[in-house]
């Protein structure tokens, strides 16, 4: 069957590659339904020109719902599914996706009372099989599509097609309807077959200077944008990583310390390789850096550090750490819980106890530190079972620095001089933190023995 879609992107397609308005503007949709899809188009040269999206429309005909993409080229591609939660995943070489978020014309429309639009998905509107969907770098050379269902469907096709003469080409995703059973009969197939693949990217060299490493940990990335605010075109994990670079420009400068960042870029970090790049850089603080987001919430703003634990502080740390926890999900990833061994070990309990208790040291640096010269959340001090804190070796806490749905924190975590200003701060906090460590025994002791000793953390191990 054939037939005609508009994006709301067309007019930008038609601008970059100067297609006839009729074929631009022009779905295909076939028959001949299968369970996954490989496509036969080449892998691109390595010096190759660099394969760009630049627009995207989802279209609804009778049973059959299509989410298309527009590239300036083809590209190869996998696609399958997988279950719990129920989504489709497109993988694809490096792709430069310059396509607005699926969700901004009614995240506009869904403003706070500030007129500041806050979401944490790309919700679709439209009553289909698809429920949002979100697209970004998972690592060098690879970039993924997730998309969230909201039933069980049938992958009919996942294709690229020329449509010019030219090189551009459009990636068609057709879902059906489908069974329960046929649809996890699909899932545990490419559940079988997909190869755990940690490293997405290079890690940073660790060089031995004998100077106490740091790692920074900026959150999200890639598929992954965190909290938006669609009105401010602002993105958490953008906001996060350009604080992160100031702070390690700024900590770099003082001399003291080696730094490492868990991404430099853009691009998606799994949680189980963020706690890994730190146990193995033998890292002496872990700080993870985030900027939350509540629906609605516009009055409420101020900083928030987080520290582990196995029972939340309040529900408001309870629902941050189940959206934190659900990052690898969401990218995708298949997550399987990977206890460590000797949990009942006395050596590693004591152990875990001193961590925990030199985090709870650091956060309260923090918060005396950074309180007085920025105000803090109500309650700036919470815990919760972050699965990003739970290496039992490295101190590590998890800062949100301000809430994008506020228009005052907004404002801040976009300057730049607010940025200096606070990593100047954060320095200050971290000096203090490394130089009471060996008077600190006391305190460290006094909070250790209020950890619970059996709280052995599982970090998740991920495939891809």
């Amino acid at each position: 069957m054939f037939m005609a879609k508009i994006s709301s992107s067309s007019s930008r397609f038609l601008r970059v590659f100067g297609i006839p308005f009729g074929i631009a503007a022009l779905t295909l949709v076939t028959a001949g339904p299968t369970l996954a899809a490989n496509t036969g188009a080449e892998a691109p040269a390595q010096n190759a020109p660099a394969i760009v999206a630049v627009s995207d429309s989802i279209s609804i005909h009778k049973d059959e719902t299509v989410l298309s993409f527009e590239f300036n080229r083809a590209a190869p591609l996998n696609a399958y599914v997988l279950a719990n939660p129920d989504r489709v995943i497109i993988d694809l070489p490096e792709i430069n996706f310059q396509v607005a978020p699926p969700d901004l014309a009614q995240a506009h429309r869904n403003h706070d009372s500030n007129g500041l639009a806050s979401v944490s998905k790309k919700q679709l509107t439209a009553p289909s099989l698809v429920r949002n969907f979100r697209f970004g770098l998972m690592g060098q050379g690879k970039s993924r599509i997730v998309i969230d269902l909201a039933a069980p469907v049938r992958l009919v096709h996942a294709e690229m097609k020329k449509i010019s003469h030219g090189d551009p080409a459009r990636l068609e995703i057709a879902l059906q309807p489908a069974s329960r059973a046929e649809f996890m009969k699909a899932a545990a197939l490419a559940s079988s077959k997909i190869v755990p693949d940690e490293a997405t990217q290079p890690a940073q060299a660790v060089v031995d200077s004998g100077k106490p490493v740091i790692v920074l940990d900026p959150g999200h990335g890639g598929i992954d944008s965190g909290a938006i605010n669609t009105k401010a075109n602002s993105e958490e994990k953008n906001l996060t990583l350009a604080f992160a670079n100031r702070l390690r420009q700024q900590l770099e400068a003082s001399g003291q310390y080696s730094v490492i960042m868990t991404r430099d870029s853009d691009h998606y970090v799994s949680l189980s390789e963020r706690v890994k790049i730190g146990r193995e850089a033998h890292a002496k603080l872990f700080i993870s850096l985030h900027a939350d987001s509540l629906a609605g919430g516009g009055g409420v703003h101020g900083a928030t550090v987080y520290t582990l634990s196995n029972k939340a502080s309040d529900i408001a740390a309870e629902r941050m750490a189940a959206e934190e926890n659900s990052v690898d999900s969401d990218a995708g990833l298949v997550t399987q819980n990977a206890e460590p061994k000797d949990v009942n070990d006395i050596l590693n309990e004591l152990m875990l106890r001193e961590t925990r208790a030199y985090s709870h040291l650091f956060a309260e640096s923090v918060a005396k530190t950074w309180g007085p010269a920025e105000q803090m959340s109500k309650r700036p001090l919470r815990s919760a079972s972050f699965v990003v804190l739970k290496d039992p070796e490295v101190p590590s806490v998890l800062i949100e620095l301000g809430y994008i749905s506020s228009r005052r924190d907004l404002a801040n975590l976009t300057s730049d001089t607010w940025r200096e200003k606070t990593a100047r701060t954060f320095v200050t906090a971290i000096n203090a933190f490394f130089a009471t460590q060996i008077g600190a025994v006391g305190s460290v002791q006094k909070i250790a023995n209020s950890v619970d000793p059996t709280s052995v953390p599982a970090v998740t191990k991920t495939t891809h």
